[in-house]
């Protein structure tokens, strides 16, 4: 059954490629980046997570600030700040919620709420804007599979 998202899809799209971006940034290369959603009652649950170091516990207070970098693992260059902060932004312009959850994955593992149906009272940002964000009809996925993609770095 495909499930149907109301709500900007500029919106959509920047969420979606800031914790994409993030998810490939932090899993090792030939790592797994996980991608779940579903309808739960009149909510889209929309989880990503990736096989990197996670995030520290004295991190997670502060995550979803604006400018705030945290320690770069070995190895990674650290970002400005702005991805996640931007991201809890728009989940929050849609009446959503965003959380950091522990213990099913090995890395970071990021679930969204979104209600199915949103009024976003800042309006399209762009064409597009506001058009239904749609599960890819015949692809053999059904609401709640599981979705394994492993991260090559470029």
């Amino acid at each position: 059954e495909d499930v149907t998202l109301l709500a900007d899809r500029g919106k959509i799209r920047l969420i979606l490629e800031n914790l994409l971006s993030n998810a490939i940034k932090y899993s090792p290369r030939g790592g797994i980046i996980y991608l779940r959603a579903m309808a739960s009652g009149a909510q889209l649950v929309l989880e990503m997570a990736d096989s990197g170091p996670g995030v520290p516990p004295e991190e997670r207070a502060h995550i979803f600030e604006a400018f705030y970098t945290g320690r770069a693992p070995g190895g990674h260059v650290r970002g400005t700040g702005i991805g996640l902060s931007v991201v809890n932004e728009f989940v929050n312009v849609h009446q959503g919620s965003i959380e950091l959850v522990d213990g099913e994955f090995p890395g970071a593992h990021f679930r969204l709420r979104i209600p199915l149906r949103v009024a976003v009272a800042a309006g399209p940002t762009r064409p597009g804007a506001g058009a239904p964000a749609t599960s890819a009809p015949g692809t053999g996925n059904t609401p709640g599979a599981l979705v394994k993609k492993q991260a090559d770095a470029a």
